[in-house]
């Protein structure tokens, strides 16, 4: 993948273009060779040590690729989801929803990078939603973002930081294996809500890891609540 696409760049001659490189290296649970696992230090088990080993081989792939991009490039990295990794129900799950299929902040809480001219180095602690990589992507090659679900990313439409970003819900679903979910985020609370009408609240800032859905629910959180229902769209009948 990446030696075709550093054969795309190198065939390019100024002007504007668009390369989109999509890397699956990690859907399909990886393995470490004994030279990685030496690389990598004390073992962790042969799960999270083929991840580790795959996330390693990943970086050197992508550093390859950011290495050749012409120093006027604007570059974004991301990925479509995180992944559980044995820290709550076991990847063989007889339902078929240990790998992924959730809604815990290992599977939504994923990187997000944007690098060009003008951008100051920042490091951003605010969640913003995927939706708002195509119209960033659109707003860096000129093109208008009308008609997109998502927004241009606070961060790169402000670079100089002056200013600040109002706090926008996140909206996540879980489509495919076992019971449909979704989810909406607001600052520290999110609520998760599934096909069969169950909820759980969780405090975020409290309670990182989502081990304790909130069950005593104060007057404003009771309104968090029906707020953040609100939000989440209609399951599929």
């Amino acid at each position: 993948m990446t030696d075709r696409a550093l054969s795309f760049v190198h065939a390019q001659h100024g002007g504007s273009w668009f390369l989109l490189v999509h890397y699956a290296d990690l859907v399909f649970r990886p393995t470490a060779t004994q030279a990685e696992l030496a690389a990598l230090g004390p073992s962790h088990g042969a799960l999270i040590d083929g991840y580790d080993a795959g996330v390693r081989r990943l970086d050197t792939q992508i550093g390859r690729l950011l290495a050749a991009l012409p120093p006027e490039a604007r570059v974004v990295v991301t990925s479509t989801n995180g992944m559980e990794l044995d820290e709550r129900r076991g990847l063989d799950a007889p339902d078929g929803t240990g790998w992924g299929h959730s809604l815990y902040q290992e599977v939504v809480h994923v990187p997000l990078f944007v690098a060009g001219p003008g951008l100051l180095p920042t490091w951003v602690s605010r969640p913003v939603p995927l939706v708002d990589v195509a119209p960033t992507v659109a707003w860096f090659g000129g093109a208008q973002a009308e008609g997109m679900d998502g927004q241009l990313l606070w961060e790169v439409h402000h670079a100089e930081g002056q200013l600040t970003p109002p706090q926008r819900p996140i909206v996540v679903e879980a489509v495919r294996w076992g019971q449909p979910a979704k989810a909406a985020r607001l600052g520290r609370y999110k609520l998760v809500k599934t096909e069969d009408g169950s909820e759980h609240l969780y405090d975020l800032q409290l309670d990182p890891q989502e081990r304790t859905p909130i069950l005593q629910k104060t007057p404003d959180l009771q309104a968090m609540t029906r707020e953040l229902e609100a939000l989440l769209p209609p399951f599929s009948k």
